[in-house]
């Protein structure tokens, strides 16, 4: 008796614990989609413009960097969605992510059929990750990880600034993009010395 017991006391335990992580996990999305929100916004802004293809791209990952660095909360939702991963099944963690990431996938073939780029991988994930892990791990996990360092969870305007700058280089190189040239000096007229009359 005492062993059906405790079978039933795990049963239950168990089907407590399934019930609070559906309304733990219900409540999560639906954070994650107010949260998402700003960043739609902006990538839909960005994608739908009439930029050159690689000044888009730019675009969205400067978006991404600024959108996550100003919201922590969403680098902790993406690591909390990829923890739960197998709870949920493969699922998107807000609704127009795959809309994006086809999008993402169209601009790719586009610039390399026009030789825009030259990706050193034929798949495109390989830049996505190094772009979407390094900022999601910068803001989210490093503080945590290393807590005796110096490093702070809130982030100066140095410390994004270069962290973009970071990210953009990375997919740069991973993408085969030429890097902007920076503009060069205007070059000045000196003013020739006139010669003293001789009398």
């Amino acid at each position: 008796m005492q062993q059906a017991c405790r079978q039933g006391c795990t049963a239950s335990t168990a089907a407590c614990l399934r019930i609070h992580h559906s309304l733990v996990y219900d409540t999560c999305e639906r954070r994650s989609v107010n949260a998402f929100g700003a960043l739609t916004a902006r990538l839909t802004e960005v994608f739908e413009s009439d930029a050159p293809i690689i000044v888009r791209m730019e675009r969205a990952v400067a978006s991404w960097v600024d959108t996550v660095t100003a919201r922590p909360t969403l680098a902790r939702l993406i690591l909390r969605h990829a923890a739960e991963a197998d709870e949920h099944g493969p699922q998107a963690l807000f609704p127009t992510a795959s809309h994006f990431v086809e999008i993402a996938w169209a601009l790719f073939e586009e610039a390399r059929s026009k030789g825009e780029c030259k990706p050193l991988h034929d798949d495109p994930f390989h830049a996505a990750s190094a772009v979407i892990g390094a900022t999601v791990f910068y803001v989210a996990a490093l503080a945590p990880l290393a807590p005796s360092s110096s490093f702070k969870t809130a982030l100066t305007a140095e410390q994004v600034a270069a962290h973009k700058d970071d990210v953009l280089r990375t997919m740069r190189l991973l993408l085969g993009i030429p890097s902007p040239r920076a503009a060069k000096p205007r070059a000045t007229k000196k003013t020739a010395r006139k010669k003293p009359r001789s009398r």
